[in-house]
């Protein structure tokens, strides 16, 4: 999948279709369409409308809209949204009929909340077989790792497989974390390499401790500087869904080792993007921690987690306390 929609009325020209249709509400994705849209307007004179669509709005009233009035423009991009499925039958012909011909003008036709339902509705099947289509949906967790990487790549900024590990990682899922991430780190390091250390710092707010090296003090049973590092870090405000997001990668990683059926090699780490330092600290774990101890941890970073969304009550501080000072209390005895 394509997270970084570019040049969208050349692909349009060239697949001979004046519709495009984009399905979902990520604000990242919504926007980038956007922008591409009104870049290309901009650059070849094209006058935009824009409708929001509701059940009150009549064909006439629509077909009104269309009308380009414009002295120096021959085309119209015409921006349709839909909030939600709920569409005339009359609303459904009329752009069934528009859409089966070559237009002058363009439409760009956004339905922000579709069901699964809606998508594999025959009208909406029979609709796209003349348009463009764009998925502007949430990626799913196997996706997001590719989105971030597309858009790092978008932004020029370099980041090794480590530090996009990392930053996957502590974006939970949330491509629009990540995003304003890419953008801060692209305004700060242009195309420079980003080191890990540094992108950590940059991540954590330029606290004087970080994500990881809290993960850091824990695996070397550093005890007392663990604890120091956890309130320091809360006394700077960082959220601690995005602390535990480190762990849940690290601890992840752990246990797919534990449980490989080969030996632990140089390649075991590189095909779970462990590099550097990181893979110094998972070997000394991988020592030191069993698999019951590994597990033990997953459910609780997990416990964390539902507890930093609002899904478990709880207070995640106080969790991630207790939990990173019983990971250093076991390494530092063994």
């Amino acid at each position: 999948m394509n997270f970084v929609p570019e040049n969208l009325l050349d692909k349009l020209n060239k697949q001979n279709k004046s519709f495009i249709v984009a399905y979902g509400n990520e604000p990242v994705l919504i926007n980038s369409i956007k922008k591409d849209l009104s870049r290309s307007c901009k650059e070849l004179n094209i006058e935009k409308q824009s409708i929001v669509y509701d059940l009150k709005i009549s064909i006439d009233e629509m077909k009104s809209k269309f009308q380009n009035e414009s002295l120096f423009s021959q085309k119209t991009l015409i921006e349709i949204t839909f909030s939600n499925g709920k569409i005339s039958t009359d609303v459904k012909k009329f752009l069934e009929s528009i859409s089966s011909k070559i237009n002058n003008d363009i439409f760009i036709i956004y339905f922000v909340n579709p069901t699964k339902e809606f998508l594999k509705t025959a009208w909406y099947t029979k609709f796209i077989e003349n348009c463009m289509t764009i998925s502007a949906q949430e990626p799913s967790p196997s996706e997001i790792r590719t989105a971030i990487k597309q858009r790092a790549i978008f932004y020029k900024i370099n980041i090794d497989e480590e530090g996009l590990e990392i930053l996957t990682n502590m974006s939970l899922g949330n491509l629009l974390f990540a995003e304003n991430e890419i953008k801060k780190l692209s305004l700060l390091f242009k195309e420079d390499l980003i080191k890990v250390k540094d992108l950590v710092h940059q991540l954590s707010n330029g606290s004087k401790f970080d994500g990881f090296q809290l993960l850091e003090l824990c695996i070397n049973g550093e005890r007392d500087k663990t604890l120091l590092a956890i309130k320091n870090l809360q006394q700077e405000a960082i959220y601690p869904i995005m602390i535990n997001g480190i762990f849940a990668w690290f601890f992840r990683a752990l246990i797919k080792l534990k449980y490989s059926p080969n030996s632990v090699s140089n390649s075991s780490f590189q095909k779970l993007r462990i590099f550097g330092n990181s893979k110094k600290l998972a070997s000394k774990a991988l020592l030191k921690l069993n698999v019951n101890e590994i597990e033990r941890s997953l459910k609780k970073i997990k416990e964390i987690d539902f507890i930093s969304k609002g899904l478990q009550e709880g207070d995640a501080w106080f969790e991630l306390n207790a939990f990173c000072f019983r990971i250093s209390r076991i390494m530092s005895k063994k």
